[in-house]
């Protein structure tokens, strides 16, 4: 008797990546309300290139675009980059309309 499988296609949910972008804007809007980027902004890590407050951001920003090659399943390698790069740009588009 021979079996026959179907394989399943599961398919790259951009929804999840939307839910995780802005999430990833609300968490970067918190940290410039609270007042911790002005704070951190101070200290320079490379002297004159990149504060800590600016490095704070990034972490987010790199943060939840690695998340996105995690929690959201399927999809090809090229689909999660550009999940991960959306997932950026919401983050910084949020705190661009707000901040």
């Amino acid at each position: 008797m021979m079996e026959t499988t179907m394989q399943e296609q599961v398919r790259f949910d951009w929804k999840e990546v939307v839910k995780l972008g802005l999430l990833g804007g609300l968490a970067a809007l918190f940290v410039c309300l609270v007042g911790m980027v002005q704070t951190f902004g101070e200290k320079d890590v490379i002297g004159g290139v990149i504060s800590q407050g600016q490095l704070l951001l990034l972490l987010i920003w790199f943060g939840f675009g690695f998340l996105v090659t995690r929690r959201v399943p399927g999809g090809s390698p090229s689909q999660t980059v550009v999940g991960g790069l959306l997932v950026g740009g919401i983050t910084r588009g949020i705190l661009l309309v707000v901040v």
